[in-house]
């Protein structure tokens, strides 16, 4: 187990600014032979003395605190590299307090032991060539650029690389030198720049705002000072100009106004067309409602007459119940068995054709219409047929044989069957 070293005496310091100290004394619990024992007292005496007596001391004293161990010479060296660092600051704090400058002392602390390792020692140690190193950390400047410096350039051949930094080298040193010959020779002229230009079409103007309006309007960025000076407008010029520019915001306006022309008259046909989409929707809402009329209707004139006949065969029914008890009554009061005529057979209705359908010739000004229609269809109804299918205005429809008009709502709101136009009729339409 080691113990700490620690200096035995430092006395005060005398005229000559030196300090004085006693012997080195190192121990080992174990004897080393004695050549390697004094060969190392004597190099670690003999550089310690060396180092104190560069900063004004006579002789180094160590003592280790009973304990006897062994130490190498590095330990050693390291030892008293921190001691003489303790020893330097307290000389100094001692030299403020009595009075001293810091310049009693002869020269300055020992610098720091140098522990870290450089970027090009550490790529070194990692196996890189040492050409390739040095160019990585001076095209990078650290470990890391370095090494991806390397990685990517693995496979390029060492010469390659070497020209190719010498080239980037010669360019940029080239490029420095124009630049810095250009500001020398803009400075020995004395030229100001008295206007812009835009690079990206060549325009020039006068001054800043000129060139932020052109920046603002067209979007161009690149823009660069010049010398050459624009001569400023003569009185005639000024009135040329002016005229000029009159005239561009006359022939703007007159442009705006067709514009505006135009957009209203487009609007206004969206107006109209809007309008007439809402007529047409009205009108066909209308028919709708028209045609739902009509059927209500022909469903109700349907319904009266079945009422009717109903009404009528049983008036019908009742006159032959009491014409058949007279007669009984007659034949009883005048003693005879009644006539047994023959049964009266019920009234069968006359079997009428059942006709569910019309086939229709529709002679129009373009040319003949065949249709099949159910026969409930109203006249109506063909009439907005025709309007819808072949744009046709039906004001009335005819017949040659026999000779028959339909006309006006109460015609037009018959159907076929009950205008006698089935099973096949021809219609002349106007």
């Amino acid at each position: 187990m080691r113990g700490p070293l620690s200096v035995l005496s430092v006395p005060p310091a005398h005229s000559s600014h030196c300090m004085e100290t006693t012997p080195l004394s190192v121990h080992s619990s174990e004897k080393a032979p004695a050549d390697d024992v004094s060969q190392t007292e004597t190099a670690t005496q003999t550089n310690a003395s060396l180092t104190f007596c560069e900063f004004g001391f006579n002789k180094p004293t160590f003592v280790h605190r009973r304990t006897r161990i062994r130490l190498t010479t590095s330990e050693i060296n390291t030892a008293i590299h921190s001691l003489l660092q303790h020893a330097y600051h307290l000389c100094s704090r001692a030299c403020q307090i009595v009075g001293f400058h810091r310049n009693c002392l002869h020269q300055q602390p020992p610098p720091p032991l140098k522990m870290a390792q450089s970027d090009l020692d550490q790529l070194l140690d990692m196996g890189f060539e040492k050409a390739r190193a040095e160019l990585a950390v001076k095209k990078t400047g650290n470990l890391n650029g370095a090494l991806e410096w390397l990685e990517a350039n693995q496979d390029k051949p060492l010469a390659e690389l070497t020209a190719a930094a010498s080239t980037a080298a010669k360019d940029d040193e080239d490029d420095d030198a124009g630049e810095v010959q250009a500001n020398i020779d803009a400075l020995e002229s004395g030229a100001t720049a008295k206007s812009l230009v835009c690079n990206e079409c060549g325009k020039r103007f006068r001054s800043q705002d000129t060139a932020s309006y052109h920046a603002t309007k067209t979007d161009h960025t690149d823009f660069s000072e010049s010398t050459e000076e624009i001569a400023p407008l003569t009185d005639d010029q000024k009135k040329a100009k002016l005229a000029e520019l009159r005239e561009q915001l006359k022939e703007k306006k007159a442009k705006q106004a067709v514009l505006d022309k135009e957009e209203a008259r487009r609007n206004e046909k969206i107006r109209m067309k809007a309008t007439k989409e809402t007529q047409e929707a009205k009108e066909e809402l209308q028919r709708k409602e028209q045609l739902k009329e009509v059927a209500r209707k022909r469903q109700e004139k349907q319904d009266d007459l079945e009422a009717k006949r109903r009404i009528k065969a049983k008036i019908e029914a009742d006159k032959e119940e009491r014409r058949r008890k007279a007669e009984e009554t007659k034949a009883a009061r005048e003693g005879r068995a009644p006539e047994s005529g023959p049964v009266a057979a019920p009234s069968i209705p006359k079997a009428t054709a059942n006709h569910n359908e019309a086939r229709l010739r529709l002679q129009t000004s373009g040319g003949n219409i065949m249709k099949t229609l159910p026969s409930e269809t109203t006249l109506f109804e063909v009439a907005q047929m025709l309007q819808s299918e072949n744009g046709l205005e039906v004001t009335s429809f005819s017949t040659t044989f026999p000779r028959k008009t339909f006309e006006g709502h109460m015609d037009l709101s018959k159907t076929l069957k009950e205008a006698g136009l089935t099973p096949s009729a021809v219609l002349i339409v106007k």
